[in-house]
């Protein structure tokens, strides 16, 4: 499965308030999918909006 289809998946899956965690190679991203457009995730975290590009497979890992 690609990060891609990993995206879309918590979209169709995530429950109201579910958090999912985001881990980068330097950081880990705790907070809310809120949006999928064009390969860019978009997560609501606690300090403000964050976007990943899932084109750069290798530098994340998605937890739930």
């Amino acid at each position: 499965m690609t990060i891609q289809d990993m995206g879309k998946n918590l979209l169709a899956t995530q429950k109201k308030n579910q958090t999912v965690r985001i881990q980068s190679k330097n950081a880990l991203y705790v907070g809310q999918v809120t949006g999928l457009n064009d390969g860019v995730l978009s997560l609501n975290t606690k300090k403000g909006a964050k976007k990943f590009n899932m084109q750069d497979v290798d530098n994340y890992k998605i937890m739930k």
